[in-house]
């Protein structure tokens, strides 16, 4: 009876208050979403990351392969060391395992009949020498070059008779096989640590704890799938212990008597043939796929794609749950793909098997990304494959297959929880056990940077991120809920005081008057509740699409997890109680004691003597001061809950607007140039013989884009006369270029016409010489490497459509004079691996002219050159006393840990060590990458000093010297104000060599081993698009400013919200005191006046409390975001003219709200019903 009176009394107070109630409701919805979307949009963001990468750390170590000497020190010059960084010891570990892993020195070979040759009866010194070409390039078992002839450590057993790179590389091919087969990687050094995971048990005897290898997959290639554009690749993933044969490691009996095992392999059959060191391919605790949904391989319809008799057995595929939500496949369904080989398409059908997560964590929509089992995959590599070797099928079968480890090896070393302390622990064991350090102050492995860069260890920051900054949205969420509960409950309580205090005469104790109360909220409360599921569904759902736009997580609208549940529930039960524990508290105060029922109250001592201080003033003031004193408790109530709402949108503007401007600080920093391309590589000399004394020749010289009017077109038309061909070629190519158009011309006829591309092939060699060892020049194979480096851009990039290519001319717009009518800002840049930090750090030498120095913020005032007299209170010759002022990027100094003044000694790739001190770090630089900003003119002026031991280079770096004062610079890079960066419009090739009187007058200039090849290499690197590196930063920060935008809206309409609910209960409490006014003739004006004069004061101070605590805030999240980067966000509270504007916008827009409100509702009241109400 009493639950339906309550129920009765809610609806009843429902339709007398409903302004007040529909807003609170409304107010709910909003609040309840906000927080519920938040949470749950944190659970789906936390499990994803836990079953795909995890939550805690999967590594804390890596391994990266470097170049290394073999042999004993005392056998290498010292110029040779100087190259190196580190050397095997005497006992060879790494050479003996490679002996071991090829079966050099046993004869029981893996297989009787994969070779055309006995390894073991190939002499010991040209297996050594083989394995010093894999050392000296880092390990990797790759193809025998030409450059063996360039390093005398390397071809000293070779260079007694002719080389044969074919039977050389055969002996590679076996090699590959071997490593293949047994290890699955192509890099020695690494395949020696994968020996080691392989053999471990509880601990490794050498020292290093149980440890694990992250499955990072290098098994991917590209295959064509049926009716979708997009490019799709097949990657290997991991199976697990319910595929039966397959987990299991069994070829699949079919193709097992293709490739003839049991021949092969000593005591084993065919069909009992299992993959060596399958255990790389299964999935377990720490490398594992976690399945969204799943076909059931026990069900006889598809039990036979596991059962290794079949010849379905492996022919199936999963994908990520994005991907599979994009192309929207049928589970269960077969699909066709296809596989490219030289002379056909190869097609296959798979199985779709489902949907996982794994460590792949990045989405492309041009780019989708296939899982197969690895029986699969080699086998579709194997059959595509298999006519380009001389090897048996067994041997041909692991020579097709890719490796599944990269050359790098990330570790994580058991009871280690940092990197720190895991990279320390795996440098002391790798020194120990592989390799030792040329020098003794060379710490090898021990870089850490690697972890800065990390996706998966970015996207577990930007996790953390999300949740703390989501906490504090709902933190100041649920303070507010729960102050408007207060307040809506007092003032609902005074407003019914005297039925209350009817109820309480007749008995009702305060436990059911409390309960009455409560319910009286109990249908905007359902209501409320109720809707927030679906507005929580909107939030989520918002930040979602924006958050894993790059991302391979996906969920549906409808996607309600256990944490969505329980959260709504949790807030149901809270809110309730909570509600109920407020107005019992309230009902239990003096407000409703039966003793205080009817007697006045008695003045206070504040009231008295607010009244002495104001009885001089006019009546109306007065009137005015007592109204506003009689306010002022809910005066403070609005203010304190309007400064919580100020403070989340405040908050929430700062923090999303923070992001935004650090995503595109870069760009704007570099405007209004769009691009760049780094020519790290391009050389600024080489050093040549000449007449048995050394000459340094300039390998380019900088033009303005004009001169090309005054140069020799190569274009069609030239082509076209061959008595003028060879004279060009040999004698004025530093005078010659090949148009764009003509470039481009070319590249189309080739790509669509094979005889044309044999024609020119046959042209080319009949006016250069073929490839031979003994001769040093330019020869058809180079010319045809540089055709082909060409073709294969035009491929991979449609929108290519050509380039000028320029011979030793760097080609820039420097002789407008503005950056308005075109001038192009110059720098010249040197790129370097730092071996110690294990990052790639860029020498960026900028032009000496007013904009370049702005812009770097160097300023002319600061002399880049310092002439130091002593360092570290020892005293300087004359060539080490000089020093540069650099400024750095904000990420180089916050890896290297310097501070404005130190200074550091950078080695460069071919200007040698150079001495810089720290003059400035520059945080307008936000790219990832390190940075180190000098003067052009300081940089050569240090040089030219510094190198007073070699003549010739001296005499070149003061040329350069000379020039530059002339306004005539060394810039080997332009920033362009187009997408299309003016050094791949513009390509160079360096001069290389000199082969006549002048320097590059000839083509064959443009040649010498290895460093033609080597820079036909970088034609794609150091590509730098602004815009296109904003879209890099956005995609990192998408989870934050997701949450942040959808915060700003909602916490604006909380805002509104909540005063329009104060403006109701204030009115509805001065409801007599405005009949009252309006009764002895108090014009609206007037009135209105009085009721906002408060309010305003309350909207006032709330704004700039809210910027205060929204400040306090940001520096606070600020502080721990930093702590997890190596590299900083600059999360400042800026006053900006749109956060003014905000400011301003929520003043005047709350304003005109409660003004209006409060208009109405003093309009509406009418005086003929004073005394009623009275």
């Amino acid at each position: 009876m009493r639950l339906k009176l309550f129920f009765k009394q809610s609806i009843k107070d429902f339709i007398v208050y409903w302004p007040l109630y529909l807003t609170f409701t409304l107010f709910l919805i909003i609040g309840i979403s906000l927080s519920l979307g938040l949470t749950s949009f944190g659970s789906l963001f936390t499990n994803d990351l836990k079953n795909s990468i995890g939550l805690k750390l999967d590594k804390n170590a890596k391994f990266t392969p470097e170049k290394y000497l073999v042999g004993p020190p005392q056998e290498h010059s010292s110029e040779l060391e100087n190259l190196f960084a580190q050397q095997e010891p005497a006992t060879l570990p790494i050479y003996n395992f490679f002996l071991e892993t090829i079966e050099y020195t046993n004869n029981k070979n893996v297989t009787n009949q994969n070779k055309k040759f006995d390894i073991s009866k190939v002499p010991q010194d040209i297996i050594k020498t083989i394995y010093k070409y894999f050392a000296y390039h880092e390990g990797n078992i790759i193809h025998i070059k030409d450059d063996i002839e360039t390093i005398p450590y390397l071809n000293s057993s070779l260079n007694e008779a002719e080389i044969d790179y074919d039977q050389l590389n055969k002996y590679v091919d076996y090699i590959q096989f071997m490593f293949k087969y047994k290890y699955k990687s192509a890099n020695v050094q690494s395949a020696f640590i994968i020996k080691k995971y392989v053999e471990q048990n509880a601990k490794l005897g050498e020292g290093l704890p149980k440890f694990n290898i992250p499955i990072y997959r290098d098994q991917r290639f590209s295959i064509k799938f049926e009716n979708i554009e997009q490019k799709v690749t097949l990657e290997t993933f991991l199976s697990t212990k319910n595929m039966g044969d397959l987990y299991q490691g069994y070829y699949g009996d079919i193709l097992a008597d293709e490739l003839n095992i049991s021949g092969e392999i000593p005591n084993t059959s065919n069909h009992d043939a299992k993959i060596l060191n399958y255990r790389f391919f299964q999935s377990d605790e720490f490398n594992k796929i976690n399945y969204v949904n799943w076909i059931n391989f026990k069900n006889k319809k598809f039990s036979h794609y596991i059962d290794k008799t079949k010849p379905e057995f492996g022919m199936f595929f999963y994908l990520q749950p994005r991907t599979a939500n994009w192309l929207n496949l049928e589970l269960g369904k077969k699909y066709k793909i296809g596989v490219l080989t030289n002379n056909s398409q190869i097609n296959y059908e798979l199985l779709y098997a489902g949907t996982f997560l794994n460590k792949d964590l990045a989405w492309n929509k041009k780019t989708f990304n296939f899982y197969s089992p690895i029986q699969t995959i080699n086998k579709i590599l194997y059959e595509s494959n298999k006519d380009e070797t001389e090897f048996t099928e067994f041997g041909k079968y692991w020579l097709s297959s890719k490796p599944i480890f990269y050359n790098s090896l990330y570790l994580y070393l058991a009871n280690i929880d940092n990197v720190a302390e895991g990279q320390e622990f795996f440098s002391n064991w790798f020194e120990k056990n592989m390799l030792s350090p040329i020098k003794s102050d060379h710490k090898l492995q021990s870089s850490v940077a690697w972890a800065d860069t990390d996706l998966n260890m970015l996207k577990r920051t930007m996790w953390k991120m999300s949740i703390i900054v989501s906490a504090i949205i709902i933190l100041f969420v649920f303070a507010l809920l729960f102050l408007t509960f207060f307040f809506i409950s007092q003032q609902i309580i005074l407003l019914k005081q005297k039925h209350l205090f009817f109820l309480k005469s007749l008995g009702v104790n305060n436990f059911e008057l409390s309960i009455l109360n409560t319910f009286a909220l109990l249908t905007p409360i359902l209501v409320g509740f109720g809707l927030s599921i679906f507005g929580a569904l909107i939030i989520q759902n918002a930040i979602i699409n924006i958050s894993f736009s790059y991302l391979n997580f996906y969920h549906g609208f409808w996607t309600i997890d256990n944490t969505f549940i329980i959260a709504f529930m949790g807030l149901f039960i809270a809110g309730f109680i909570g509600f109920f524990i407020i107005n019992f508290f309230i009902i239990n105060s003096k407000i409703l004691r039966i003793s205080g029922m009817g007697v006045a109250k008695n003045i206070s001592k504040m009231q008295m003597k607010l009244k002495s201080m104001v009885y001089k003033f006019n009546s109306r003031t007065r009137i005015g001061l007592a109204f506003t004193f009689k306010n002022i408790y809910k005066n403070i109530i609005s203010y304190i809950m309007l400064t919580i709402s100020f403070s989340i949108i405040f908050f929430s503007f700062q923090f999303s607007n923070s992001l935004t401007a650090f995503s595109t600080s870069y760009e704007k920093w570099n405007e209004p140039y769009k691009s760049i391309k780094l020519n790290t590589t391009l050389p600024l000399y080489n050093l040549i013989e000449n007449n048995g004394e050394k000459e340094v020749i300039p390998a380019y010289e900088t033009i303005d884009i004009s001169e090309l009017n005054e140069m020799i077109k190569l274009d069609d038309a030239f082509w076209n006369k061959p008595s003028e061909i060879l004279k060009v070629l040999t004698t004025q190519m530093h005078n010659a270029y090949i148009p764009k158009q003509t470039v481009s011309n070319f590249l189309n006829r080739l790509i669509n016409d094979p005889a044309y591309y044999e024609k020119i092939k046959k042209i080319i060699e009949s006016i250069f010489p073929k490839n031979s060892v003994d001769k040093p020049h330019m020869n058809a194979d180079s010319i045809m490497k540089l055709i082909n480096r060409f073709i294969l851009l035009k491929i991979e990039n449609p929108l290519f459509d050509g380039m000028n290519i320029m011979f030793g001319k760097v080609v820039g717009s420097y002789k407008k004079p503005s950056i308005e009518s075109g001038k192009q800002m110059g720098v010249y840049v040197n790129g370097w691996d730092d071996k110690l930090l294990n990052i790639r750090t860029n020498l960026l030498a900028f032009e000496n002219d007013e904009y370049s120095q702005n812009h770097f913020d160097y300023g002319f005032e600061k002399y880049g050159l310092i002439e130091r007299t002593s360092f570290n209170n020892q005293k300087l010759d004359s060539k080490n006393k000089w020093a540069i002022n650099a400024n750095v990027s904000n990420t180089y100094a916050k890896r290297t840990k310097l501070n404005i003044g130190d200074e550091f000694v950078i080695n460069t790739n071919n200007l040698g060590p150079i001495t810089l001190r720290l003059n400035k770090i520059m945080h307008n630089d936000t790219i990832f990458d390190s940075y180190i900003y000098v003067p052009q003119l300081s940089l050569f002026e240090y040089l030219a000093k510094t190198n007073s031991d070699n003549p010739p280079l001296q005499e070149f770096y003061e040329k350069i010297v000379l020039d530059i004062k002339k306004q005539k610079y060394v810039s080997n890079s332009y920033f362009s104000t187009q997408m299309l960066p003016m050094q791949l419009e513009y390509f160079t090739l360096p001069v290389l060599n000199k082969t006549g009187v002048d320097a590059g007058s000839s083509i064959f200039d443009y040649y010498k081993k290895n460093l033609f090849e080597d820079y036909l290499n970088s034609i794609n690197q150091g590509i730098m698009i602004f815009n296109l590196e904003t879209r890099r930063l956005d995609t990192l920060m998408t989870s934050l400013t997701g949450t942040m935008r959808i915060s700003i809206i909602a916490s604006i309409s909380i805002a509104m919200m909540v005063s329009i609910i104060l403006t109701i209960l204030i009115l509805l409490e001065n409801k007599k005191t405005i009949l009252m006014f309006k009764t002895i003739g108090y014009k609206k004006r007037e009135i209105n006046l009085y009721l906002i004069s408060g309010y305003l004061v309350s909207i006032t101070l709330g704004v700039f409390t809210a910027i205060l605590l929204a400040w306090i805030t940001l520096e606070k999240v600020v502080a721990e975001i930093m702590k997890t980067l190596w590299f900083d966000i600059p999360l400042n509270f800026g006053w900006g003219l749109g956060f003014i504007g905000i400011v301003i916008a929520s003043i005047l827009l709350f304003f005109i709200l409660i003004n209006s409100a409060i208009s109405y509702f003093t309009k509406i009241q009418q005086p003929k019903y004073a005394f009623v109400d009275l």
